[in-house]
């Protein structure tokens, strides 16, 4: 499902130096093409498992979620593209 390379939003929002919430509104749109599973996994707060007490560990997720989001490699990639091609047409 997940390996060290799916990032968080957090995580995209730093890599990126995109504002903070960017890299969710860019999830948002691309979601009608992505698959829970395959591109992106939902981690929900409530329910406490050890990779999200690591990620927060790590300082990996915003303090106020209270779901976390992880993406797949491709699917962060093209979040930032699509923010870059936004800021810069």
């Amino acid at each position: 499902m997940t390996d060290a390379s799916w990032s968080t939003l957090l995580d995209i929002d730093r890599a990126a130096r995109m504002p903070k919430g960017s890299a969710f509104r860019g999830f948002k749109r691309l979601l009608p093409t992505l698959q829970e599973g395959t591109d992106f996994v939902v981690l929900d707060a409530v329910d406490p498992a050890p990779l999200m007490a690591e990620l927060s560990a790590a300082g990996r997720v915003y303090r106020s979620s209270l779901r976390i989001v992880l993406l797949a490699p491709e699917t962060a990639r093209r979040i930032v593209e699509a923010f870059t091609a936004q800021a810069h047409p």
